[in-house]
Formats: structure tokens, sequence, C-alpha cells
């Protein structure tokens, strides 16, 4: 049985399991006041912070920052599902926040322990993407949804980047190709969402 490609994106207004745990967990202590967008807000404003952190080697801040930091992406996305607070603004700028706070931790820490190659093929595809969401967005005027392909992409990348961190941190060894090898499959992943978003 195929699957055509508008099938591989996320129907981003859609309620899925985790919205739900977080609902009953983290979103109840959330204010009322507190909107998807201001979370996302917030995840922009920790990108510089995120940078010095890194380019000082504070890890053990860094890490736990990371953290939080990707948290906030699932709890606005939760937010934003669960209350109906789906905007024009967060379905562009969430997922750009990502890419800022991904890229620039790609950009210091994995140069500095893979090589600048493997940092720049990380990076290239999430340009290409981001170049072909705002050329539909700005001459078509479609705002592109998340497909299950760039979102794994995100979670290996988060993963690969705990991993790396850890390893900084406690020097495990094992830690570092697992990191490596999460980091591999999440541009492999990159690239197939690229040519999804391409055909679309």
């Amino acid at each position: 049985m195929s699957i055509s490609i508008k099938e591989m994106l996320i129907k981003e207004d859609q309620v899925k399991w985790t919205d739900r745990i977080l609902a009953v967990t983290l979103l109840k202590l959330i204010p009322r006041q507190v909107t998807p967008n201001q979370i996302t807000v917030f995840r922009f404003i920790t990108v510089p912070f995120m940078a010095l952190f890194l380019y000082l080697e504070l890890y053990r801040i860094a890490l736990p920052f990371f953290i939080i930091s990707f948290l906030s992406d699932a709890v606005d996305g939760a937010l934003a599902r669960t209350k109906n607070k789906i905007t024009t603004w967060g379905k562009i700028y969430d997922p750009m926040a990502d890419k800022f706070l991904i890229g620039i931790t790609v950009l210091i820490l994995v140069s500095r322990y893979f090589g600048w190659l493997l940092a720049l093929i990380m990076i290239i595809p999430e340009l290409m993407i981001g170049a072909v969401t705002y050329y539909k967005k700005t001459f078509g005027n479609i705002i592109m949804p998340p497909s299950v392909y760039g979102r794994a992409k995100l979670y290996f990348q988060i993963l690969g980047i705990s991993f790396l961190l850890l390893f900084t941190i406690f020097a495990i060894p094992l830690f570092l190709p697992i990191a490596q090898y999460l980091l591999y499959i999440s541009i492999v992943l990159a690239l197939i969402a690229f040519l999804i978003y391409h055909k679309l």
C-alpha cells in the first residue's frame, strides 16, 4: 500500500497522545495568560544564551538549558492544539525557533567535536528546507506543515546533541559515537524531508 506525500505531513491542528499527557501534567503549571507564541518567543531568547554557554564550554549549564528549550517546543505545540490557540505566526516561527537553536548548537558544539564537515552537512539541509518554506509562503501563500520525517529529524538532532553534551560533562566514551550516529540519521531524515517539501 503506497503512501502519498501529503499523508507524510503532520496535521498541526490534530491533538496528539503526547498533548494529552502534557495537558494533565506540565500544562497545568502554565498560567492561563501565557500563550503558545510567547513560549516560542522564549525559545528565540534562549538562542544567544545557549551560544554563550557553549562558546565558554559551560556544558553543565548548557545541557539543562538545551533540554528546557526543547521541552518548551513540546509545551507550546500542546498548548496551541489542546486550547485551540494555533496561529499563522506560530506555524511559521515555531519551527524557525527550533532551527535557530539547533543551528547555533551545531555551529559551536558539533563543529568542535566532529569537525566542520559534519556541521555543514547538518546545516545545509536545514537552510534548503527553510528556503523552500519561505518560497512557498512568499510566492504561493502556502504554509508548509512539518512532515513526519522532519519531526523525526528534529528528535534525532535533540538526542544526538544531548548525548554529545553528556559526553562533554561525564566523559563516557560510548556517548560520543552514539551522538555521532544519531546525528548521521538526522541528516538522512533531513534530506528526505527536503525532498518531500520540494515535491509539494
